[in-house]
């Protein structure tokens, strides 16, 4: 199965969120827009939903955002 990690937007402002999600039917939890590290913590339940499904191992570094909302990684 290969795993497409994009992110889904909701809200606006301070108060507008993304929320991490994965071709495979995983959902993260939101990371809102008040957070300065929104995106280095949606990369950490990407990299914890990788490692879940065996697909990523400790010490490799968290898919990286790619512009267009989506991360490809293969099972290969």
């Amino acid at each position: 199965m290969e795993h497409k990690l994009d992110w889904t937007e909701t809200g606006s402002g301070n108060m507008g969120s993304i929320t991490p999600t994965c071709a495979c039917g995983w959902t993260g939890s939101p990371e809102y827009n008040y957070n300065d590290d929104q995106m280095t913590s949606a990369q950490r339940q990407w990299k914890h939903h990788m490692r879940e499904v065996g697909q990523l191992r400790v010490g490799q570094p968290a898919p990286i955002y790619a512009g267009g909302h989506e991360v490809h990684q293969s099972t290969d």
